[in-house]
């Protein structure tokens, strides 16, 4: 691996976590396995922008696609944190130096994590579900088994 800084993954990891976990106490390094070996993943949040009302107008829901603010903040971190990330392993390249970014803002639930929005009559079998909004993908109805299925 003459392309990178460290000689194994393990001492990869371990640099870049050292390097942010004072910036992001829950920072997290974690490198692929099979046929991702490769890859390195960094998972952290961030705060929310000071100017950021997603989260007000949708009953606490945030939703940093559709905000202007949270959108330009993702942004730039996601465009300093690639940087820095490459400087301190030395992987460059194809697909940013295969590194994966997993950027979240802070009091955000994880994506897919349901929230309950009324109960309905299901569609496929008649009886009473519960209509939940899957964080990030939109709304769902839990039934039939257990299942989600687009509503």
């Amino acid at each position: 691996m003459s392309w990178r800084k460290y000689e194994n993954h393990k001492e990869e990891t371990r640099a870049v976590k050292k390097a942010l976990v004072g910036d992001y106490p829950d920072v997290s390094v974690k490198h692929g396995n099979g046929t991702a070996w490769g890859w390195l993943r960094v998972s952290l949040s961030i705060p929310r922008p000071a100017n950021c009302r997603c989260a007000e107008e949708n009953n606490g829901r945030a939703y940093p696609e559709s905000c202007r603010e949270c959108k330009t903040e993702w942004q730039r971190f996601y465009e300093t944190l690639g940087r820095r990330v490459q400087e301190i392993t030395g992987r460059g390249g194809e697909y940013g130096g295969c590194i994966n970014y997993d950027i979240s803002f802070q009091g955000d639930p994880p994506q897919g994590t349901p929230a309950p929005v009324q109960v309905t009559e299901c569609a496929n079998c008649g009886q009473s579900c519960a209509v939940v909004e899957l964080y990030g993908y939109g709304l769902a109805a839990k039934c039939c088994g257990g299942a989600y299925y687009e509503k």
